[in-house]
Parts: C-alpha cells; structure tokens; sequence
C-alpha cells in the first residue's frame, strides 16, 4: 500500500530485510519479483531522502510498476521503473499507515526514479491524454459511495458535483526546470493583513499552508 504524492517524485517500498522499518508495512521481496533488476552502478545505488516527517535510506533498482485503469479490466505497465528499497525508515515514518509513497510530481525533484512515473507513463502511452486528477474523500469511513481515486490520463468531475469546474494555470519552474507542481499565487491573507503572493506547492499530503515571514 503506498500513498500517491504529489509534493514528491521517487518510488520507494520497505525492503523485505529492513529491520528498522515499520512493524506493520508490508516489505518487497525481490526475489519474488520476474521484473526486478538490481543497480549495477555502484557509486549511486544508495540513496537518502529527506522530507518533513523524516529520513529513508536505501538501495536502487528497476521493476515494473502495473496500474488497474478504474472500471476496466485494462492495466498500465511502465517497465524499468526506477524504485527505492528501503533498508532505514525514521521513527516516526514507521509509524504511518501507508507502506511506501509513490511520487507524482517531476523529474527534477527525484532522487531515485529518474525519469519520473508520471513522465515515464505519458511517454510509454502516448495515446493518453497528459493529464491525471486526485479525488480525496474526506470521510472514507462513511461514505463508501466515492472513495478516493487517481484517474491517469482522463477526469470525472461529476465526483466532485455538478458545478465542478477546471481552473488553469501555469506550473512554475524552479531552478530552470520542473519539480514541484508549482503554481504562482495571485494574492494571499493571514490574520486579514495582506501579504505579498508567493508561488505555492500543490500538495495532496499537506494538510497546513506555509509561507516564509519577513
């Protein structure tokens, strides 16, 4: 079970001889796994990433990472997939509910899967629309009628309600390239006293707004 997260890029699972991860995730095997394919470059088979929550540490490799397409017997398969096998999660990361994350934001945030799965799906299916949508339910429990869903390459936004509607605007680049789904806020309010408009992160994981004080 991993968590889709749009504030990051990589792909990372417990490896199943990790003995500092959660008592309760599932681990990976790879033995188990007819795809797999260890790092044969030494110097950047490890890696470590940092979030606001806490530290994994692990090994690379490749699989194929396999998507159900909701209502449809079809599947995505994105081949030689750059994943993470975690060997070292912080205290409070092997804690959390979800076994690993699964990042949907771009490559120039990646530490381990280069290019990134979105990138990667896009580029293997070109017959899809670029374009994906995350419908989060506030109340799972009990409303099991709309559970939340990833839709890859199409929306529905009859989930959201009959007046639900697109706002576009341009993702920011940071450093001369994409990494965050970053967009350019128009203005912004803290306490009723204005503040000047940052560029914001379009985070699913996030439950705070944050901006810098001067």
């Amino acid at each position: 079970n991993v968590v889709f997260d749009t504030g990051s890029s990589d792909i990372w699972i417990p490896l199943s001889s990790c003995s500092d991860c959660g008592s309760t995730h599932n681990r990976f095997n790879p033995n188990i796994s007819t795809s797999y394919k260890a790092s044969t470059q030494a110097l950047s088979s490890s890696f470590t990433i940092d979030y606001g929550s806490g530290q994994v540490i692990g090994l690379k490799a490749t699989d194929t990472i396999t998507l159900q397409i909701h209502n449809s017997e079809s599947v995505l398969n994105v081949t030689n997939t750059f994943i993470g096998q975690v060997t070292h999660e912080d205290t409070f990361i092997s804690t959390f509910h979800m076994d690993g994350v699964c990042g949907l934001a771009f490559s120039g945030l990646s530490s381990v899967t280069k290019p990134s799965l979105i990138e990667t799906i896009f580029d293997s299916y070109p017959q899809l629309n670029k374009s994906f949508a995350l419908y989060l339910n506030s109340n799972p429990k009990d409303d099991v009628s709309h559970p939340s869903l990833l839709s890859i390459g199409s929306y529905d936004l009859s989930i959201v309600g009959i007046n639900a509607r697109f706002l576009y605007t341009p993702v920011v680049r940071y450093r001369s390239e994409l990494t965050y789904w970053a967009v350019s806020m128009t203005a912004f309010k803290v306490s009723f006293m204005p503040g000047q408009a940052p560029n914001a992160w379009i985070d699913d994981q996030f439950s705070l707004s944050l901006c810098t004080y001067r």
